[in-house]
Protein backbone atom coordinates (compact mmCIF):
# COMPACT_ATOMS: atom_id res chain seq x y z
CA UNK A 1 0.00 0.00 0.00
CA UNK A 2 1.27 3.46 -1.22
CA UNK A 3 0.49 6.63 1.45
CA UNK A 4 0.42 10.12 0.61
CA UNK A 5 1.98 11.72 3.76
CA UNK A 6 1.55 15.35 3.74
CA UNK A 7 2.38 16.99 7.55
CA UNK A 8 6.01 15.48 9.41
CA UNK A 9 7.06 17.18 11.84
CA UNK A 10 10.26 16.70 14.14
CA UNK A 11 9.73 16.72 18.15
CA UNK A 12 10.79 19.75 19.34
CA UNK A 13 13.45 18.89 21.96
CA UNK A 14 15.44 16.74 19.11
CA UNK A 15 18.90 17.94 19.17
CA UNK A 16 20.97 17.87 16.36
CA UNK A 17 23.80 14.22 15.93
CA UNK A 18 25.55 12.09 13.28
CA UNK A 19 22.86 10.43 10.99
CA UNK A 20 23.92 7.21 11.62
CA UNK A 21 23.20 7.22 15.57
CA UNK A 22 19.80 9.30 14.60
CA UNK A 23 18.32 6.02 13.81
CA UNK A 24 17.19 5.12 17.42
CA UNK A 25 16.71 8.38 18.47
CA UNK A 26 14.98 10.67 16.34
CA UNK A 27 11.37 10.08 16.11
CA UNK A 28 8.80 11.94 13.66
CA UNK A 29 5.40 13.20 13.97
CA UNK A 30 2.56 12.02 11.56
CA UNK A 31 -0.62 14.02 11.20
CA UNK A 32 -3.54 11.68 10.68
CA UNK A 33 -5.41 14.35 8.52
CA UNK A 34 -2.44 15.36 6.18
CA UNK A 35 -2.26 11.05 5.33
CA UNK A 36 -4.27 9.37 2.89
CA UNK A 37 -4.10 6.27 0.97
CA UNK A 38 -2.30 6.91 -2.91
CA UNK A 39 -3.62 5.51 -5.99
CA UNK A 40 -1.87 2.18 -6.98
CA UNK A 41 -0.35 4.30 -10.21
CA UNK A 42 1.30 7.06 -7.75
CA UNK A 43 4.53 8.04 -8.22
CA UNK A 44 6.90 7.84 -5.50
CA UNK A 45 8.70 10.90 -3.87
CA UNK A 46 8.12 14.86 -3.56
CA UNK A 47 4.68 15.56 -4.91
CA UNK A 48 4.17 19.58 -6.00
CA UNK A 49 0.81 19.44 -5.08
CA UNK A 50 -0.86 18.35 -1.53
CA UNK A 51 -4.17 15.57 -1.41
CA UNK A 52 -7.24 17.86 -0.97
CA UNK A 53 -9.22 16.79 2.02
CA UNK A 54 -12.85 17.02 2.35
CA UNK A 55 -15.23 17.09 5.24
CA UNK A 56 -15.95 13.36 5.70
CA UNK A 57 -12.44 12.52 5.85
CA UNK A 58 -10.79 14.63 8.77
CA UNK A 59 -11.21 13.42 12.02
CA UNK A 60 -10.91 16.17 14.98
CA UNK A 61 -8.17 14.44 16.61
CA UNK A 62 -6.16 13.64 12.82
CA UNK A 63 -3.85 17.03 13.87
CA UNK A 64 -3.27 19.64 11.25
CA UNK A 65 -5.25 19.39 7.54
CA UNK A 66 -2.11 20.31 4.97
CA UNK A 67 -5.24 21.74 2.37
CA UNK A 68 -9.10 21.78 2.60
CA UNK A 69 -11.76 22.10 -0.73
CA UNK A 70 -14.61 23.78 0.55
CA UNK A 71 -18.15 24.58 -1.58
CA UNK A 72 -20.41 27.91 -0.30
CA UNK A 73 -24.25 27.13 -1.37
CA UNK A 74 -25.60 30.09 0.32
CA UNK A 75 -24.49 33.22 1.35
CA UNK A 76 -26.40 34.56 4.69
CA UNK A 77 -25.96 38.60 5.70
CA UNK A 78 -25.45 39.44 9.14
CA UNK A 79 -25.85 42.72 10.71
CA UNK A 80 -24.23 43.18 14.23
CA UNK A 81 -24.75 46.23 16.59
CA UNK A 82 -22.85 46.91 19.79
CA UNK A 83 -23.12 49.45 22.18
CA UNK A 84 -21.04 48.87 25.03
CA UNK A 85 -21.45 45.82 27.56
CA UNK A 86 -25.10 45.32 27.24
CA UNK A 87 -27.07 45.97 24.28
CA UNK A 88 -25.75 43.80 21.11
CA UNK A 89 -28.59 43.10 18.39
CA UNK A 90 -27.82 40.71 15.78
CA UNK A 91 -29.85 40.93 12.77
CA UNK A 92 -30.26 37.55 9.77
Amino acid sequence: MKALIYIIQLPRNTEPCEVLEAYDKVELNIAGNGTHPAPWHAKLGFQPQPAIATLHTLSPDGGIVPCLELVVTKECIYSVLHMGPILTVIIM
